[in-house]
């Protein structure tokens, strides 16, 4: 009886964890995290501060847990097995293409991504928990990716960095636009479409064996 009861009290604090990043996510969109204060979170849950400290004893785990949630809702496994199994580059940035509409037509992953561009710059904390989470796990296995495409004569010679900057910005645009404009931005198609025509880019300017290819003029 009493191993039955210690089993649905811990169900019961582990749905109210998840109910309270929920909420918490929806707030600090809406109003931003230093507009969100644990008082107000407690009331839109319903309940007092001494029952959100028990399950979040700082505001500061309570962001890791958020940004956490945030992170999990972003598909981006195709990046991670392009580092463990590298493929072509010229087939990753076709996967890439239709990864970033994937993310784009989920509402839970925009508004994943709207969290990071309105409150990324709230504090190094912040940066750095959906860093630890997402942007550091992807950023890592796409350079391993292109270095390898360099390596192998795959990618025209270039800076790494600069090569996965590029590969990013299309999802980044796409990201600004929806969390700047929301339902007034690019509607699906043109997401698509301008998705479809920065990979192709990408493919024209990368990738040996495109044509045409382009080639940065040599100074001398």
């Amino acid at each position: 009886m009493h191993a039955r009861t210690a089993q649905a009290r811990s169900r019961n604090r582990d749905q109210f964890r998840e109910d309270v990043v929920l909420v918490a996510r929806k707030m600090f969109l809406e109003r931003g995290i230093d507009q969100t204060s644990m008082a107000l979170l407690g009331q839109a849950l319903g309940v007092s501060k001494p029952t959100l400290y028990e399950v979040f004893p700082s505001k500061q785990i309570l962001l890791e847990a958020v940004f956490k949630s945030a992170a999990d809702d972003v598909d981006y496994g195709w990046i991670l097995r392009g580092g463990e199994e590298l493929p072509p580059l010229r087939v990753f940035l076709d996967q890439t293409a239709e990864g970033y509409k994937k993310l784009m037509s989920s509402p839970r992953s925009i508004e994943a991504f709207s969290l990071l561009v309105r409150e990324g710059g709230h504090s190094s904390e912040v940066k750095d928990a959906f860093g630890r989470y997402l942007a550091i796990p992807a950023t890592t296995a796409a350079k391993k990716l292109i270095t390898h495409a360099i390596s192998i004569g795959q990618c025209i010679p270039m800076d790494v960095d600069v090569v996965q900057k590029m590969m990013s910005a299309p999802l980044f645009h796409v990201v600004l636009d929806r969390t700047l404009f929301g339902d007034r931005g690019m509607n699906p198609a043109l997401v698509e479409a301008y998705i479809d025509a920065a990979v192709a880019g990408l493919k024209a300017l990368l990738c040996t064996d495109a044509a045409p290819v382009w080639r940065p003029a040599q100074i001398s």
